[in-house]
């Protein structure tokens, strides 16, 4: 980082999975590895940040699975948030806080804030109670609402489950829905009229405004901006059940619980402000910590509208500095999906590439799906990990190593190369625009320069007996955020210490005489081996 750019604290929150599942690979493309190449790309350019997420508990879709599990609500959430910590940490996500806010610390810590954000919103008049028409079932005594409810949405006419339509993107509120009904089998369907809290955007144009102002994903921002063009839909803030943060019981007796807004913004915020004294909690107004969400298209409103919407007008809280979107990716053509179960586990795939996970997230890199929905193709991924990754990469890796001359010389057009090409790397991995697909083909270029005797392109004209040197750094500096395992290890082999960083990169330290001449190469994996992870038992 140049002595004229501010040195700036970030904290990375990608929204937490509901843990009713593991998290598979079309979730890892998503928010999780955005977020860790963002915050591994920060931490390179001299920023402090850190990647902060849970599992949120309180979605009424560990309802569902504990009804298909013979469990209780509370034993899927214990069984699953330890397995989701163990998938992301997998594919080497650098996580610095994960979360259980169902039982741990961030439980009473998020429920008491949560209460109080919402009878502050009504004190000043930006939210309201209303009453609303739901259906009931009468032989299970509970209301069809959330991952209960299906049916059709009235917008585009897609099957629904729960208040997202995952065809136009938008949010329904459970009276909209056609053809409404309930999943549990063998109840008897009455309406019921409950009372719930929404909350008021009064300023629609100011809004979306803000949101544009936020860089937000600019076909998210049409949605919010049809939700909020008359007749306004308004962002629930309650829901008529009992599971979730608690909420006093509406006038008509029936329980609540608070709506999902990312109230961990809160939560983290404070819990990372706990570790480091001095350190004012990310949430608050006055904090000079820059707060950065990342999310798929189903949280499109629960974020655009409701997180935005609470913290952007609580006394002294401000919204998220950015929130970025991503789209789904396709398993073979299909939607990734935990209850279908057709999915491959994150840490699966791990596991046949016997631990050497950057492959896995070379590969992810290139479908992210930033702006639009992706395919992670079985026999694409193979290829990939086993021609370029293993064959290319570390095959001219250990080409490199092979030839690598000790006696280093300094050479200006090198370095002046590596930061062109890192400019180029920081655009697309700004916290304003996040784009890896873009970012990886700089890295993936670099790696082309090399040609089959690993010599430098013909860009650089005075090439010198440490070119491979030269390559090699670059190597190290431009892939740490995809690659972080084998790009740290070149930077330990060339002589530096602690992560690949972009401050004083041109200095050239000591290589030892015994350098090792190679790093691991992973065996290949098999179409056949992949395959048989499809569908494995949550």
């Amino acid at each position: 980082m140049s002595d004229s750019k501010r040195r700036n604290r970030y904290l990375l929150i990608p929204v937490p999975p509901t843990p009713n599942g593991r998290l598979h690979l079309g979730h890892m493309a998503g928010p999780y590895l955005r977020m860790d190449m963002l915050r591994r790309s920060l931490e390179q350019d001299g920023h402090e940040a850190e990647l902060w997420t849970g599992t949120d508990s309180h979605d009424s879709f560990v309802l569902y699975r504990a009804y298909l599990s013979k469990a209780t609500p509370a034993e899927v959430c214990h069984k699953f948030h330890p397995l989701i910590e163990t998938d992301m940490r997998a594919l080497n996500i650098k996580v610095d806080g994960f979360v259980d806010t169902l039982s741990a610390e961030g439980r009473q810590l998020q429920e008491d804030h949560a209460v109080e954000a919402v009878d502050l919103l009504l004190a000043s008049g930006f939210a309201s109670k209303r009453s609303e028409d739901i259906l009931y079932d009468e032989v299970h005594q509970f209301p069809v609402v959330g991952t209960w409810l299906a049916g059709r949405c009235p917008k585009c006419g897609s099957q629904c489950v729960g208040y997202f339509c995952e065809g136009c993107f938008t949010h329904n509120q459970p009276a909209e829905l056609r053809h409404g009904e309930s999943r549990m089998p063998g109840g008897t369907i009455s309406n019921r009229t409950v009372e719930s809290i929404f909350l008021e955007i009064p300023d629609a144009a100011a809004h979306l405004e803000l949101l544009e102002k936020m860089r937000v994903l600019p076909a998210a921002i049409e949605v919010v901006r049809k939700m909020l063009t008359p007749p306004v839909r308004n962002f629930r803030l309650t829901v008529p059940i009992d599971w979730g943060l608690t909420y006093e019981a509406d006038r008509y007796a029936h329980s609540h619980s608070i709506f999902e807004v990312l109230w961990e913004l809160y939560t983290y915020s404070e819990m990372q402000a706990s570790r480091s004294p001095g350190i004012v909690p990310a949430w608050r107004a006055d904090s000079d910590t820059k707060v950065i969400v990342a999310c798929g298209v189903d949280n499109t409103i629960a974020l655009l509208m409701g997180c935005v919407g609470v913290y952007h007008n609580l006394p002294g809280a401000k919204s998220p500095e950015h929130i970025h979107i991503n789209y789904f990716v396709n398993l073979e053509g299909s939607k990734f999906s935990t209850n279908r179960n057709h999915a491959i586990w994150a840490n699966d795939l791990a596991e046949i590439c016997e631990g050497h996970v950057d492959g896995i997230r070379l590969y992810l890199a290139r479908i992210s799906p930033e702006e639009g929905s992706t395919n992670f193709d079985i026999d694409e991924f193979v290829s990939y990990y086993n021609d370029f990754y293993i064959h290319e990469l570390i095959g001219k890796i250990n080409a490199a190593l092979s030839r690598l001359d000790t006696q280093v010389q300094a050479s200006p057009a090198h370095v002046a190369e590596i930061n062109t090409q890192r400019e180029q790397l920081l655009e697309h991995l700004a916290p304003e625009h996040i784009k890896v697909s873009s970012a990886i083909q700089i890295f993936e270029q670099w790696i082309a320069s090399a040609s089959s005797s690993a010599s430098r392109s013909d860009s650089i004209s005075d090439s010198t007996p440490s070119t491979e040197y030269w390559w090699l750094k670059g190597i190290a500096l431009l892939g740490y955020p995809f690659a972080p395992d084998l790009c740290t290890r070149i930077w330990h082999l060339l002589g530096h210490q602690g992560l690949p960083s972009f401050k004083d990169f041109s200095d050239i330290q000591e290589i030892p005489e015994d350098l090792p001449r190679s790093v691991p190469t992973p065996r290949p994996v098999s179409s056949s081996a992949a395959r048989k992870l499809v569908g494995r038992p949550l």
